[in-house]
């Protein structure tokens, strides 16, 4: 087992093997969503909680997974080898432009409208909904807020909720930014070239097979995310976007601990 140095070659990734390695990790999200999700709540979870533990493990091997690639490479497992092969490099003041650009373009406003799209395909049935879901978890919901306080177990002064999906972010943003844009996309980019940042950008909303509903709303993070780690070669900003756009679920978790849902 070596250090890693600027010589380190890598191996293309095609699109077959790009299908296996977004394939494994997909299925393994489809099991924790529609298998252990709904084991849980049949055993008396709160369905907040057994969602959290539905998609957490899988995330949670997604980024054991990804610590361990560097030794299946050759590649010692130091913090300075981890930051070379994975590109994770400091933010200059213009990636700093460009990831509020993405977050603003793509997050907010590309995904209002693809959101919007989504709606519409799911009322005219063009998008099925299973009406195993749990309530909280329903696009087009009349009476969220009602649904999501049931699934918590009650949202005032109760900050379990804001905690768990605390924890479980780490392993989302850190899991998936290293795998995806660490391990798969500096192979991925040696296969398709400029166009990479289109392949595993679609590639990556279609992981999400396990919400088939959201994949469209989807389209405009994964690929603008996936244009700006490619751009710069940088893994950091599409960290911060991560953060930035799943850090919201935060938010109400936060106001309903303190009592300013109703």
């Amino acid at each position: 087992m070596s250090q890693l140095t600027h010589s380190t070659s890598l191996k293309p990734m095609g699109f077959g093997l790009s299908l296996l390695y977004f394939g494994i990790p997909a299925l393994a999200f489809v099991l924790g969503f529609w298998g252990l999700m709904p084991a849980l709540i049949n055993m008396g979870w709160l369905p907040y909680y057994a969602y959290l533990m539905g998609i957490g493990l899988p995330l949670v091997l997604m980024f054991v997974a990804a610590l361990v690639y560097l030794p299946v490479e050759g590649i010692l497992l130091t913090w300075t080898n981890l930051k070379a092969r994975y590109r994770l490099a400091p933010l200059d003041r213009t990636q700093w432009l460009w990831i509020v650009g993405v977050i603003i373009v793509c997050g907010i406003i590309g995904t209002g409208i693809m959101s919007q799209v989504s709606g519409l395909l799911i009322q005219n049935g063009l998008i099925p909904i299973l009406d195993s879901l749990p309530d909280f978890l329903r696009p087009l919901s009349a009476d969220a807020l009602r649904a999501y306080d049931e699934a918590v177990g009650g949202f005032t002064n109760n900050w379990w909720p804001f905690i768990a999906m605390f924890v479980v972010l780490f392993f989302n943003i850190i899991g998936e930014e290293l795998w995806w844009r660490g391990v798969v996309l500096p192979r991925q980019e040696l296969a398709f070239g400029r166009w990479v940042w289109v392949v595993h950008g679609v590639m990556w909303a279609f992981f999400h097979v396990f919400k088939w509903w959201d994949i469209v709303t989807l389209l405009p993070i994964t690929l603008g995310l996936t244009y700006l780690a490619y751009r710069y070669k940088n893994t950091t900003p599409g960290i911060v976007i991560h953060y930035a756009v799943n850090g919201i679920s935060l938010i109400p978790l936060a106001l309903g601990a303190l009592g300013l849902l109703s």
